[in-house]
């Protein structure tokens, strides 16, 4: 169930005939170097730290084991779902989180820090809108939904100190008490669930992992690709 690069490929095809070999390869490194670009918008959102930032973009743009995805055209799949997932991602981290109002002195050295926002609700629209695409562009969208469900656990809670019983459960009292913001991801995760199911995608594939009997093996397995 991929129609966003059967779109792509019949358009790229349709504009430039039997010559699109090379808008295609074009197009992949283009949708690489965007996704390498979000994810150093995504740790400079969260960390604030562009050296940091910088070095996690870089490590993704070299990355040798990203050349299958680039140089081989059938793999673009990959990279539309993966550009996708980061703005999805960004976007809902963006939603929820205040620009630095304020800061801690170290040192002599101004340090910004974030704090939980209410929901921004064009982004948060968008982020979601964007995530209903990226299942479209592959089965690693799965994972989305749960990096906002740790996010929402793990990162936004008010509560600090060294993780144990209770205080992880004062993280998942506030994550359900804030469950507006991740519901719909797991809705949308659901539902292609369903649809991935019920319409019989991937059956014939040897790879097939039947998303209802084996969830978890379908969820670790659409990771891995």
């Amino acid at each position: 169930l991929r129609p966003l690069f059967s779109a792509v490929f019949a358009l790229l095809f349709q504009l430039s005939g039997r010559s699109a070999a090379l808008p295609l390869h074009v197009f992949s490194i283009a949708l690489h170097i965007s996704a390498s670009f979000l994810i150093f918008l995504i740790f400079l959102r969260i960390s604030m730290r562009p050296v940091l930032s910088m070095f996690a973009g870089f490590i993704f743009l070299v990355c040798p084991q990203h050349s299958m995805s680039i140089g081989w055209i059938s793999t673009a799949t990959d990279l539309i779902a993966v550009n996708l997932i980061n703005l999805s991602l960004y976007l809902h981290f963006d939603s929820r989180l205040d620009r630095p109002v304020s800061s801690e002195i170290n040192n002599g050295k101004a340090i910004p820090f974030l704090t939980v926002s209410q929901i921004q609700t064009p982004k948060f629209l968008l982020s979601n809108l964007f995530l209903g695409l990226a299942f479209f562009g592959k089965e690693t969208a799965v994972i989305a939904p749960l990096i906002i469900i740790l996010f929402e656990i793990f990162f936004l809670s008010q509560e600090d100190g060294i993780l144990n019983s209770e205080l992880f459960r004062k993280k998942c009292i506030l994550f359900f008490h804030n469950w507006r913001y991740w519901i719909p991801g797991l809705v949308l995760l659901i539902s292609y669930l369903v649809l991935y199911k019920n319409l019989g995608f991937g059956t014939d594939n040897l790879m097939y992992t039947d998303p209802m009997k084996e969830p978890m093996k379908f969820l670790s397995s659409s990771g891995i690709r």
